[in-house]
């Protein structure tokens, strides 16, 4: 996991839509989560704005297939824990892609709380172990997938399109106990 407290966004002209994370079948596909935020960037363009959608991980090869031809998709399929920081620092949105069948909290979800930055948490239902999980969390966005509400999402991006790295400490403390907690149980 990423320490942000000592990371600072990168002004950009540019709004960057990230997702930092695999796509596979049947869990976690993305193909209409990438349709919606690739829609959002067409409105946006309609209002003059220049967006990409920033996707950093091995990615399904249907995902990759149906988007390639998008300029304003980039696929990464791998970076480097520094690459990765670059892209957060440009980063306006992180999205947080559904999981089709299995209702649990993502674990990207802790290093997306300690950015600071605004979620796009797309779902299929309501998935009340995201919502328990990030209900402190005031700069979310939750995207019903089979209804998207696409007016309340452009004025939710609008609102919050220049929003800046700002490091969740409590976050970051909490994700390091997890970790020298599991680290201090392999060593047993």
């Amino acid at each position: 996991s990423i320490d942000f407290k000592n990371i600072a966004s990168i002004p950009s002209d540019e709004i960057i839509f990230l997702y930092a994370g695999n796509s596979y079948t049947p869990i976690r596909e993305g193909i209409q989560e990438t349709q919606i935020v690739l829609d959002i960037i067409h409105q946006l363009k309609k209002l003059n704005y220049v967006a990409k959608f920033i996707l950093i991980g091995h990615q399904h090869e249907s995902l990759h297939r149906k988007f390639k031809a998008h300029k304003e998709i980039i696929f990464i399929n791998h970076s480097s824990e520094k690459d990765l920081i670059h892209w957060y620092q440009k980063t306006s949105f992180l999205v947080n892609l559904a999981n089709l069948n299995y209702p649990g909290v993502p674990s990207k979800l802790s290093e997306y709380r300690a950015t600071g930055l605004p979620i796009l948490c797309f779902e299929y239902e309501n998935n009340i172990a995201i919502k328990t999980y990030l209900e402190n969390y005031t700069k979310i966005c939750y995207i019903q997938i089979t209804e998207p509400r696409m007016e309340y999402l452009l004025d939710f991006i609008l609102k919050n399109k220049d929003a800046n790295i700002e490091p969740n400490m409590d976050e970051i403390e909490t994700i390091k106990k997890k970790w020298i907690s599991l680290i201090n149980t392999i060593k047993k």
